[in-house]
This record gives C-alpha cells, structure tokens and sequence, in this order.
C-alpha cells in the first residue's frame, strides 16, 4: 500500500539540510463544535548527531495562508520500533483545539527537518469531529417548543405528542432524524399512594435553591422549597403512604390517613425549609369518620383552623407546628398545606383540639440491676394532670403500675420537662412500657413503645424504640462486647432485611422501605452464636 516517506539522505552529508513538507489540501470542519482528533500511524528514526537538532512536528493553520501552529514535535526520541531495514509504525492521536473547528479554510502539515538523519514514515491519516446537531421540541396539541437537547421536566395536562427533530449540520453531511414521546398524564392533581394499602410511594430529587416538587408516575407527593436559617440542599427522599383507615399511631393518636416522610440526606436534623403537603377530601372525610367529631373541613368552605401538623423526628421527638396556609385548590381539588420546618423525618395531620396534653419525647428504658428504670421529656404539656405508666408481658394487653404527676405549674408548661420512674419489681423476660398522658379533663392519649428485656443469657436487646414505628428504630444492646450481625425478618422466618456486622451496642435500622407488619430483629452474636430476638411493628 502506499504511504508517505520522508528520506534525510536525500540532501547528502554533513551541514546540508533536507526539509520535508507534507501538507494537506484545504478542507472545512464548518458544522462541527468542540474538540477534534487527528490520528495516523507513523515510524521515525532519531538523529542524535544533527546539527540543527531534527524538527519533526505536526502543525495545523487557518486560511491557507496564516501562521502555523504545532500539533505536537516528536523530535528526540524514536517513534516505532526502527532498524536500518524495517520500520514498525505507532498509532498516535492528537487533539485538534476548538478554535480549528467551525471553520471554512483548515490545513494539517508535517514537517521533517533533519541534518542528514534517517526518515519518517506517515499512513492512515484520519481526522475526526463531533457534528453540530440541531435541536427543535414541538408538541401535539401545540404549546411546547424547545431547542435544547434536554429541555428539562413537562408537566402536560393531558395526554401530550412529543416530537424532536435532530438536523446534523456538519458540512456534505446535513440529515435529520426524529422520534416521539408521548406523556400520558394521570388526572390533574392525582395523588401518588392512590391505593390505601400502607405501602410507601417514594421519589428521590435533588434540591437547589429554588422549590421542588416531587412526583412518582407523573402523581404529586410534596413540595420542598429551601428557606430559613439553613436552606435545605442535595439529595431528598420524598414519601407518602396511604392507609386504609385513619392512622391510629401510638405516639400522635388518630391521624389523617395520609401519612409523609421528608427526608434529606444532608443535615436532616437542621436543615430549614417551606414544605407543601398535599391531601384529597377524601383523606380529611376518612379522618372525620374515625374521629366523630367531624371537625376538619367536609368541604372546601370548611373550617380549615382545625388542621395541625405533627413532627415526629427519627429518634421520637414531637413537634407541633401550625400550618401558614391551609386552602383548597380548586383547579387540582386537593388540600394544601403550607408550614416552615426545621428538621425533617415524619409527618401526621390531625386535628389541632386532639394534641396530646403533653408532647412526650425521647422516652428510654434501661435494664438497672434488679429493677427496669424509664425516663422522658416533655417538650410542652397543656392542662396536662399526671402520666400513667403501664407494662405488659406482650405488648397487647397493658397493666397500670404507677402514675406520675406533672411538674407543670397548673398543668401547663412550655418548657422541657424531666420525668423519671423506676420499676423495682420487673418481670423476667420481656416487658413493654407505654404512658398514658392525661389532662385535667380526663382526656388521655398513649406514648410510644419502649421494650425491654431480662433474662438468664448475656446477650439481650434491652431498648427498642419507638416501637410501633414508622421508619427509624433504635435498639440497645447488652451482655456482649463482640461483633453483632443483625437481621430482620418477617414472621415466617423470611429475611426482608440485613443490617450487617455492627460493633456497638447501639445500632438502629430504617424499616421505611418494608410493608406495614409485624417483623423480628435478630442479633447473633457472631462469636458466640447467641442470638437476641425482639419484635417490632412497622405502620
């Protein structure tokens, strides 16, 4: 095949110079954008004894008259492998900048300088760009129009004909291609978790500065607008879980059946923002029905100073937050509810007048010697009268055992409050602890969950909470200082999931991904073999 041979002998011995110019027609590289390669194989042989030393470049130029620019200068070193009778080539790749690209008048040339040196072989030249593509967006019915390549999100109304049409610009290389998107969109404002199964519908999304709203298959979840003292920002995990009657957790009470959880993963304890949180009248009426009292807006001209907003934070504190806004969409026929956080986790709407009397959190159970020791704070507490302690052997059937009166003055507290009470008669084996909150009225409404356990072998799980939960567990351990394999699984013995090898006695897990139910945590001591079991319940 043929190929170009540059030859130093040509020129003869000593001080004569022979110059060798390879030099390519003209040609355009108008209709490409970015970078160029240029590639070729090649074989040079190094002349030390030059004089001038060889020059052996490759150079590109504009406007076949303008000043040269070097590729690249492989003078100094052999280039392939070379003898006096054979040549091995090497494939080398150069870049062409941009500012050579998108031009109409572009040459490459290779240049060989040599004071009676030896040669340079040159073949298979290819020089290669990125065409320029055109974008155009149009859809069916007619409204969107775009020339990005990715306009970002749509959010059609109805069922919407999307057709991009990509023209390749390239010079004698112009051709146009085009291919169909159709969005089906659900009903205007449809829900996501449409089914009251217990089963969370989730989407993750990353947050900038500016509101996000989150969807899964085109139906709404939340709205996440960065705001306040620490905006939130990065990676969020949005959640909303429908359950078939209203939501009758341990630690809010009755709750609108609509359950949210907003989780961040940066600073999710003190990050700020303005959260949009979306129900259906539907959710409110379910609410009202379990309730009795019917005192949530029946319609849209309902009363809307009834709603509040329960906070309740991965290691079970409460907060009470009154909503900014609560108003009925019309256009969407959807309830939206507009409050500030700071810290995220879990989210209940319920009725303002069925705030627990007193906001109980961090409640802690501690194995003690001979006796079981519970400990709480409430953030705030409203006419509240006394707290009932109550245990049971199985976590269904409860027996009062003592009551603690309040410390608040008058039964009213804004402040964090301490409360400590010691069991000094514990049954062997598991007991459950709950309190029972009651305000002056009688009213009363039930604690969260703590276990704990007592028991001839070493190795026990001693503190779970909260337990009924509905994300984040936490668990202590003791009676062992080795490493620890915690699994969970379901009542039939099936794994559902694996927490790994841990080595404190503290560990938690997050059981947001599995259906609500009734599952076993097992820790294994992996020296040992002993193996702790405790159950926990997933709403």
């Amino acid at each position: 095949s043929k190929f170009a041979y540059a030859n130093a002998d040509a020129g003869g011995s000593s001080t004569s110079q022979t110059r060798t110019f390879m030099t390519s027609p003209s040609f355009s590289t108008a209709g490409y954008n970015g970078t160029g390669t240029l590639s070729f194989n090649h074989g040079y042989r190094f002349y030390s004894a030059s004089s001038p030393a060889e020059q052996v470049q490759v150079q590109i130029r504009l406007n076949s008259t303008g000043n040269w620019t070097s590729l690249n200068n492989y003078s100094g070193s052999n280039v392939g492998t070379t003898t006096n009778n054979a040549q091995t080539t090497k494939l080398d790749t150069l870049i062409i900048p941009a500012s050579f690209i998108g031009q109409a008048d572009v040459q490459l040339r290779w240049r060989y300088l040599s004071n009676w040196g030896f040669y340079w072989v040159i073949d298979d030249i290819n020089f290669l760009a990125k065409p320029m593509l055109n974008y155009a967006w149009s859809s069916t019915p007619s409204g969107f129009t775009s020339t990005l390549q990715s306009p970002g999100a749509v959010l059609p109304t109805v069922t919407t004909e999307y057709l991009l049409t990509v023209t390749n610009t390239a010079n004698s290389c112009f051709s146009t291609d085009t291919a169909r998107v159709v969005v089906t969109d659900p009903a205007a404002g449809t829900l996501a978790a449409t089914t009251p199964n217990g089963t969370p519908v989730c989407q993750a999304t990353t947050v900038t500065s500016t509101p996000v709203t989150t969807y899964s298959d085109c139906k709404l979840i939340a709205t996440v607008a960065p705001d306040g003292a620490a905006p939130v920002s990065g990676n969020v995990n949005t959640c909303t879980t429908l359950f078939n009657s209203a939501n009758n957790n341990t630690a809010t009470g009755l709750a609108v059946p609509r359950v949210y959880s907003i989780d961040p993963t940066t600073n999710p304890t003190t990050s700020t923002a303005n959260i949009t949180l979306y129900y259906t009248q539907a959710d409110f009426d379910m609410y009202n029905a379990a309730t009795g009292l019917n005192t949530f807006p029946s319609n849209p001209t309902g009363l809307t100073n009834k709603v509040c907003i329960y906070k309740v934070s991965a290691d079970g504190t409460m907060t009470i937050i009154t909503p900014a806004n609560v108003t009925w969409n019309a256009t969407t026929n959807n309830w939206e509810v507009t409050f500030a956080v700071t810290g995220f986790s879990t989210f209940y709407c319920v009725d303002c007048d069925r705030i627990l009397p007193s906001t109980i959190v961090n409640l802690r159970g501690t194995v003690t010697g001979t006796s079981n020791t519970l400990s709480w704070t409430t953030l705030s507490e409203n006419n509240s009268r006394k707290f009932v302690v109550q245990r049971s052997a199985t976590g269904s059937t409860y027996t009062n055992i003592a009551e603690v009166a309040t410390q608040a003055i008058n039964g009213n507290s804004s402040s964090p409050l301490n409360y400590t009470y010691v069991d000094a008669a514990p049954l062997t084996g598991k007991s459950y602890y709950r309190l029972r909150a009651v305000d002056v009225n009688n009213t009363s409404k039930f604690s969260a969950t703590v276990t704990l356990r007592r028991g001839a072998t070493n190795l026990q799980i001693v503190d779970v909470r909260p337990n009924p939960t509905t994300g984040m567990v936490y668990f202590n351990l003791i009676g062992t200082g080795n490493t620890i394999n915690v699994i969970v699984t379901d009542l039939t013995g099936k794994q559902v999931m694996s927490k790994g090898l841990v080595t404190s006695n503290n560990f938690s897990l997050n059981l947001s991904p599995l259906a609500s139910g009734t599952y076993m945590v097992q820790a294994i001591d992996v020296r040992s073999g002993e193996k702790a079991i405790v159950k926990v319940v997933k709403n």
